[in-house]
């Protein structure tokens, strides 16, 4: 049996996973769709009042610096793009898929400052190297860690033990979870954007930027992401 043949039985045997709602599906379909426009993106996102409230907000904030206010999703999404839109639409429903407080031993809340000082740093290092790649950059930074939140909810008894031998031992925490469980969080969360149907260039970057030298082969864009990541990841 291949390595990831076993890591797939693994992952359909710790729990229900997380699974990504139907609208970021069809955005995701839609922007790898050459033959669909803004019009066809525009028109998924208004069936999701939340995450179109979400949309309007950023295009709204002071980042985009319009002296105009934006109250049409179709006119928003005009202006931010395919790319950003996807990348908004995934990055906010994944923070719902995975929604805790810290009862469970598990710190949360800095789970999510930290990943999003990652996508902060992430995307400020692309755009100064390659600025189309500046959103999935983003996205990539808040995602990259997405293992270790998935593990801690679909198998709460077992990472805390990982939890334990990290503080314990001062680890990393693959280092900790390979000691416990015999994977890391990197080969779960690799595993799961693929599941989610996300593409190479966030699988490759997230299974391997602890160690960017085992991506042999890939598009210039994979192994950019995968550097960035590791140096965020330092």
């Amino acid at each position: 049996m291949q390595p990831n043949d076993i890591l797939n039985e693994i992952i359909d045997g710790i729990g229900k996973l997380p699974t990504l709602p139907g609208v970021a599906i069809k955005i995701l379909e839609t922007v790898q769709d050459q033959k669909s426009g803004l019009k066809e993106l525009a028109d998924i996102l208004s069936t999701d009042p939340p995450l179109s409230a979400e949309v309007l907000r950023l295009i709204n904030s002071p980042y985009y610096g319009l002296n105009t206010r934006i109250t049409s999703v179709q006119h928003a999404v005009k202006l931010l793009g395919a790319t950003t839109v996807k990348n908004l639409a995934l990055s906010f429903s994944v923070v719902k898929c995975f929604q805790a407080d810290n009862s469970d031993g598990f710190d949360y809340t800095q789970f999510w400052k930290d990943s999003l000082f990652s996508a902060v740093a992430m995307k400020s290092m692309a755009k100064n190297i390659c600025r189309q790649a500046a959103d999935d950059a983003f996205f990539l930074g808040l995602l990259h860690n997405i293992g270790i939140l998935t593990l801690s909810q679909c198998m709460p008894d077992q990472y805390s033990l990982v939890l334990t031998e990290k503080s314990k031992s001062q680890a990393s925490y693959q280092d900790a979870e390979k000691q416990v469980l015999g994977f890391t969080h990197m080969d779960i969360g690799s595993l799961l954007v693929k599941k989610w149907g996300l593409p190479d260039t966030f699988y490759k970057p997230m299974r391997h930027h602890h160690f960017p030298a085992e991506v042999k082969n890939g598009s210039p864009e994979i192994l950019l992401m995968t550097r960035l990541l590791h140096l965020t990841s330092l």
